[in-house]
């Protein structure tokens, strides 16, 4: 089972927490100064390294070149390679855990990027963990690192620790709040960005939003934790909040339009990425609120993923629209 599937967290407002490191080893051009030759040449040195603290009944290991346009993007869209790589058929490595987790990509950007994915509030322990992996293989491979600058990276803004950690929080509430726009503005001065997970500014779908650090280089591992986890929690005490004010204020109409969102996702027969992407926001938010009660848990975020364009199982004759809701249709439980 994969994270994403498991029902647990589904009513938290911060829906998973994630650390990335990025990494090179020393002595090697980084990826985007190599011929196709000696990048295929160095993907092969680290698989071969590597493979040992990964082994095949806990990890899968991909070349990305093989694969299609189409699952690239599905891997963007589980959050496992960037939106830049997803478009190239340059020859990539990419060890990842059966449940998603834990996923090490070779020769993209740069040499190695790790990455740890946990559900809930979760930073620290995803942090932890990860930095064992992180040691475990900085023991096989030397990493380029300098005493003044710290590790060294293909972009300037990974320079330092090279530490990107991220928490994404569901927030039906404050994205709509008229104080959004001045308290993202607010984070930016702290060095926090927030950036909607799927679409961008007003198209933004499914009230999901990533919060995560912009700086890497000055700061400690523990520093940057630090930040983003209070940050986050702040913008999820704030859409709490705002959640209990509209529940105190009563009135049907959010239970009739979280009964209306149920309807339209449990009898739909054709479903848009928005479409599925906005009910499936509020029932998840009238779940937490207490206005919907399902007979079984299930992780709405999960299927916020599951969704998307490129993560849609194929079948001949059906539309992505026909299969989206089919699959909505068969996930969602009754209610009690």
């Amino acid at each position: 089972m994969k994270w994403y599937e498991k029902a647990n967290h589904q009513r938290e407002t911060v829906v998973a927490s994630r650390v990335r490191l990025v990494r090179n080893v020393k002595g090697h051009l980084f990826p985007n100064r190599l011929s196709e030759k000696e990048r295929r040449t160095l993907r092969e040195e680290l698989q071969g390294a590597l493979s040992p603290l990964f082994p095949e009944d806990g990890y899968t290991y991909l070349q990305t070149e093989i694969l299609s346009e189409r699952e690239r993007r599905a891997l963007r869209e589980r959050r496992l390679i960037n939106s830049t790589l997803a478009g190239h058929e340059d020859p990539m490595g990419l060890f990842v855990s059966d449940d998603d987790e834990k996923s090490i990509l070779l020769c993209g950007d740069d040499h190695l990027r790790l990455q740890n994915t946990l559900p809930g509030t979760a930073l620290l322990p995803a942090w932890e963990e990860l930095s064992r992996l992180d040691d475990a293989i900085g023991e096989v491979l030397p990493y380029a690192f300098d005493e003044k600058y710290g590790y060294l990276t293909a972009f300037p803004t990974n320079v330092g620790t090279g530490l990107r950690a991220t928490e994404v929080l569901h927030l039906p509430a404050l994205s709509q709040d008229k104080s959004f726009r001045r308290l993202t503005s607010e984070m930016n001065r702290f060095g926090i960005m927030v950036r909607p997970v799927y679409g961008e500014g007003a198209d933004a779908m499914g009230a999901l939003y990533e919060i995560s650090n912009q700086k890497t280089l000055g700061l400690s591992e523990a520093e940057i934790i630090g930040t983003v986890q209070r940050m986050a929690g702040q913008m999820a005490t704030q859409e709490n909040k705002l959640r209990k004010a509209l529940r105190e204020k009563g009135g049907a109409s959010r239970e009739d339009q979280a009964y209306k969102a149920y309807g339209v996702l449990r009898y739909a027969r054709i479903l848009t990425c928005k479409e599925a992407m906005t009910y499936l926001s509020c029932v998840r938010a009238a779940v937490a609120d207490g206005y919907l009660t399902l007979r079984e848990p299930v992780n709405m975020y999960g299927l916020m993923l599951k969704v998307q364009e490129d993560a849609l199982p194929q079948m001949g004759g059906k539309t992505p629209e026909e299969m989206r809701a089919i699959l909505v249709r068969t996930a969602l439980p009754d209610l009690e």
